[in-house]
């Protein structure tokens, strides 16, 4: 088969014919003259004439690509949650000099062992944008998850600069839980998965996160029925309690 390459402006699906090039090859060459954002389309065609749909790429004529930047938080932060956090950024290109806040287009992750889903809302764009931090999906994320920051720059010629990235990681502290006497059995509710932990206990979570805990009734240790009277922190029989800030 045959290849027939065409040269149009974007939004052009026809060629001034001078810009056609004909090969029965993998490759051919074009020489651009003036400076632009080019749409270059390919079509291929067989031996009885029979034409494809045209597969098309951009290019930049004479337009290098701008430069974007993430000025903060800066790197190793580390949040807690629902915290407030301001995303500053800035960007230049070669030929526009430095990009109004306009330009400048953010994503945030939010990461989870392989995977991850998008955060903070769509079409953040500014060269300050502020997003509040999640809690982490469940007990068993606490360990492996984050927040992903990309920044990309666009310039007056729609060419993308390359993504600053940032990765925002949570503090961790660790939680330790008690029953007198020992041994006895509390139940910390994530709201994804109750999980049951047997006195003394530890367990890791986010500053900021809101946890359920209760007692089960009809425990007994040692031989002894066992009813709780109380925590030592105060509250309900069964409750929820934020993490602190250690």
């Amino acid at each position: 088969d045959s290849g027939d390459g065409i040269v149009a402006p974007p939004g052009d699906s026809t060629t001034d014919g001078a810009t056609d090039r004909d090969t029965s090859g993998a490759t051919t060459s074009f020489t651009f003259t003036s400076a632009g954002r080019v749409t270059v389309a390919l079509r291929v065609r067989d031996s009885n004439g029979a034409t494809s749909s045209p597969a098309t790429v951009v290019v930049n004529v004479g337009n290098d690509a701008p430069t974007a930047q993430i000025l903060a938080p800066a790197a190793g932060t580390r949040f807690v949650v629902g915290q407030a956090i301001t995303l500053r950024g800035a960007a230049s290109d070669p030929e526009d000099g430095d990009l109004p806040g306009a330009s400048l287009r953010w994503e945030v992750r939010r990461h989870h062992a392989d995977h991850w889903h998008p955060w903070g809302g769509s079409n953040l764009t500014g060269a300050s944008v502020t997003i509040d931090t999640p809690a982490p999906e469940d007990l068993d994320a606490v360990g492996n998850s984050y927040l992903e920051v990309i920044l990309v720059a666009v310039d007056s010629q729609g060419r993308t600069s390359a993504p600053a990235t940032l990765q925002l990681r949570p503090r961790i502290v660790t939680i330790t839980l008690t029953t007198e006497p020992p041994g006895l059995t509390l139940i910390v509710d994530d709201g994804a998965s109750p999980r049951e932990v047997t006195t003394p206990a530890s367990i890791q979570s986010w500053p900021g996160w809101e946890l359920g805990l209760r007692a089960p009734a009809g425990q007994r240790a040692g031989g002894v029925a066992q009813q709780l009277c109380g925590w030592r922190h105060g509250g309900a029989a069964e409750q929820q309690f934020r993490t602190y800030n250690s």
